[in-house]
């Protein structure tokens, strides 16, 4: 029993054919579609060209191990400087409300640098 394919159909097929899930017998009907449709063709043209664009630029090892690196010591940095942090205002509380300011005024400063590592890292 055959139902007729209409171009809803097959629009909801297209992502997964430009994602190459689709299997062979829908990577096929949605071709035979295209072929006589010039949306859908257009759909696809359009979708594979975009595709192309979204394509992950490919590391080598070597890059990776790069990037490994650089990750884990801007991470071992951020944690020297935690515990510094932590140093400097069990110190700075010590002297008083002077020192309370000079230790608010470093945490500041520590957020800050935070957010821009956290910028470098994952943006």
């Amino acid at each position: 029993m055959q139902a007729d394919i209409t171009r809803e159909i097959v629009l909801d097929l297209v992502p997964g054919y430009l994602a190459g899930d689709a299997s062979p017998e829908t990577r096929a009907l949605v071709e035979r579609y295209a072929q006589a449709d010039p949306y859908i063709r257009r759909v696809l043209d359009a979708g594979e060209s975009f595709q192309d664009t979204l394509s992950p630029k490919i590391q080598t090892p070597d890059m990776e191990m790069e990037t490994l690196k650089h990750t884990r010591s801007c991470v071992q940095r951020q944690v020297i400087f935690l515990a510094l942090g932590i140093a400097g205002t069990m110190l700075a509380v010590s002297f008083g409300w002077g020192g309370t300011f000079l230790a608010a005024g470093f945490w500041i400063l520590y957020f800050l640098r935070r957010e821009k590592m956290n910028d470098l890292l994952f943006k």
